[in-house]
């Protein structure tokens, strides 16, 4: 299960210290009490398996459970040298913040982290980012910066992109490169983050420096329409004349079983047809949810092609670092119960691993959010780590803002 301390308000400027303390003391016991990473016997999912015969499933995390216990009594020392009859500054606020969502990501479980809300929604760039095989990109923008999707960022306020990555990696509790790449496209846009990690001068605006030696001041919005879509549903498509057939899953859902069920029951019945040669799944934008949803496909998929009296019927399934959680394991399950060659890269989540989800809500002024998992997750008698694909192709700018799938096109032409 993952525990979420959430504590909000409606003016963060009026936190006083002590009450940043006593959260950051609730989340100190919290952590040291339910973190499976710092417990001798964690909670084992699935429950048949004795974790006292498998020591080698348990990640690795950062940070010793003792570590973890001085850093956090660090930053509670800090905040009592402060005047504790005056408000903190937000300056001050944002940088405590830095620094506790620093000593989290130690804890290296990607299923855990910090949303601190004054970051995530105001101040916010209206454009997207994407990292490419060959740099950052901006590949989503609000109507009037249209003109810069497509380009090249360089820097940042004078800060090239690497550096700024390295830095915002700090923040990120991750278990794969490809996963920490993949967050931190979204930190890029939170220019008070980056403020807050000296690399923006003003939250009110961000400076980038494109490949071309240009640059343009980007002003900050509250929240963004860029981030109004909706789910990402499931589809299917028959291509090369008939003979493949592409299944998009990129979702497992709590909430649909049902409907979820029918659009399995619906493709397997295109993968019986006999003109079917061969099956892409694409998992590269599932990022997880209910772990079982994907039993009942791959048992109807293993019948299929053990049963199949027409010619072989070949499995490829697509990755990538958006590739997360229950995804993960069902990549690994396709490679090993069906044979599936995997294509892409890295996914961005190990197959076991700590996770879960619940929610704990705890009072306070600071709009933070922590998540923090309580269960090891052990898949397929896997240890701690990514799929791998076995053809790794990356998607450069120029096929992808020509809208050229190259790791599809080369799926379909193995």
């Amino acid at each position: 299960m993952m525990k979420k301390i959430i504590a909000y308000s409606d003016n963060a400027k009026i936190i006083k210290p002590e009450v940043l303390i006593k959260f950051l003391q609730e989340l100190k016991e919290a952590v040291l009490e339910i973190h499976p990473g710092f417990q001798e016997e964690p909670k084992i999912f699935p429950k048949e398996i004795d974790f006292t015969v498998h020591p080698k499933y348990r990640p690795t995390s950062r940070i010793s459970k003792e570590e973890f216990s001085v850093q956090m009594e660090l930053l509670v020392c800090s905040l009592e040298t402060l005047n504790q009859k005056k408000p903190i500054l937000e300056t001050q606020l944002d940088e405590i913040v830095v620094s506790i969502m620093k000593v989290i990501a130690k804890l290296a479980t990607a299923h855990m982290g910090c949303d601190y809300k004054e970051f995530s929604e105001n101040n916010i760039l209206p454009v997207h980012f994407i990292w490419l095989e060959d740099g950052l990109f901006i590949k989503h923008a609000e109507a009037e910066h249209k003109d810069l999707i497509g380009r090249q960022v360089i820097s940042i306020n004078r800060v090239v992109v690497t550096d700024v990555y390295e830095k915002l990696k700090e923040l990120i509790s991750y278990e794969t490169e490809n996963g920490a790449i993949h967050k931190s496209e979204a930190l890029l846009r939170q220019v008070r983050l980056l403020k807050a990690l000296k690399i923006a001068d003003s939250k009110e605006q961000l400076r980038l420096e494109f490949s071309d030696g240009s640059h343009f001041d980007v002003k900050t919005v509250f929240r963004s329409a860029l981030d109004k879509g909706g789910i990402n549903l499931n589809s299917y498509s028959i291509l090369g004349s008939g003979s493949i057939l592409r299944i998009d899953i990129n979702n497992f859902p709590y909430d649909r079983i049902k409907e979820f069920n029918e659009f399995y029951d619906e493709v397997i019945d295109f993968a019986r047809n006999p003109n079917i040669q061969k099956i892409i799944i694409d998992l590269r934008d599932n990022e997880g949810g209910n772990p079982d949803l994907f039993k009942y496909f791959l048992e109807k998929l293993k019948a299929i092609k053990e049963g199949r009296k027409v010619g072989p019927l070949r499995v490829s399934c697509l990755i990538g670092r958006k590739t997360f959680s229950s995804a993960v394991v069902a990549a690994n399950q396709l490679k090993k119960q069906v044979g599936a060659l995997i294509i892409g890269a890295e996914t961005g989540g190990f197959i076991t691993g700590y996770g879960g989800f619940k929610e704990v809500s705890a009072k306070s002024p600071l709009r933070l959010g922590v998540c923090l998992t309580t269960c090891l997750f052990i898949f397929d008698n896997s240890e701690p780590k990514p799929v791998l694909p076995d053809i790794a192709v990356e998607q450069s700018s120029e096929d992808y803002f020509l809208n050229i799938d190259i790791v599809l096109k080369r799926a379909i032409e193995i």
